[in-house]
């Protein structure tokens, strides 16, 4: 077994809710758990080390995900407003993380952004759409390739922004602004800025002092 998908298997709660290690402990090959609208289950403690990518979608009453998934590479939660905990040891083979609409993760982000991301090393997408409690991002990591903010109502500061050795970088998406109020470090290194549309009016902070907006160029 390489790919075992579950939805809306409500049925399966008290299974997944006490037997995880006897479901799970024989599928020693199984890469690819996918986990939809199981509404009932809390929590997700043992999960076979082999996993390669994990998806939760619609799992409202999950609280923790704290199984070792040293091989990990995407990782996906959509609509788990109760989530808090992630798995553990999420390391260096990391390329996809999806946290979206997971309010839950708030105070894991407010408090532990560099813990959490500092391992991420090949780290290359990260989506934090919906997030709606999140209100800094101050530690991202430095492979990251695309970044989603969509309905991050409450951000209002990116420490930092960096776009090195982008030779080709002519725009920045306009959503960017939208919801951002501060760019603390704006870090474009070798790019060309003088044929940039950086500033545009939908990334100026809201009241359009350039003193706001720090540009290392």
């Amino acid at each position: 077994m390489r790919v075992l998908a579950l939805q809306g298997c409500d049925g399966l709660s008290e299974l997944l809710a006490t037997n995880q290690a006897a479901l799970f402990g024989e599928l020693s090959s199984l890469e690819h758990l996918n986990l939809q609208v199981c509404t009932s289950l809390e929590t997700l403690s043992f999960l076979p080390t082999t996993l390669q990518k994990l998806w939760l979608a619609g799992c409202s009453s999950l609280q923790s995900v704290n199984a070792s998934l040293p091989k990990l590479q995407e990782f996906g939660a959509e609509e788990c407003r109760n989530l808090r905990t992630l798995p553990k040891e999420l390391g260096s083979c990391m390329r996809v993380l999806a946290l979206q609409g997971c309010d839950g993760l708030s105070e894991l982000l407010a408090t532990n952004q560099a813990a959490l991301f500092g391992e991420l090393s090949s780290l290359e997408h990260l989506d934090l759409q919906e997030c709606t409690s999140l209100e800094t991002l101050c530690f991202l990591p430095t492979n990251l390739q695309k970044l989603w903010l969509t309905g991050c109502k409450n951000l209002q500061i990116v420490n930092e922004f960096r776009a090195q050795q982008c030779r080709n970088l002519r725009t920045l998406p306009n959503e960017l602004g939208a919801c951002m109020r501060m760019l603390l470090t704006f870090v474009l290194g070798a790019s060309e800025p003088s044929s940039m549309h950086i500033f545009g009016d939908s990334f100026l902070p809201a009241d359009n002092s350039a003193e706001t907006v720090v540009g290392r160029l």
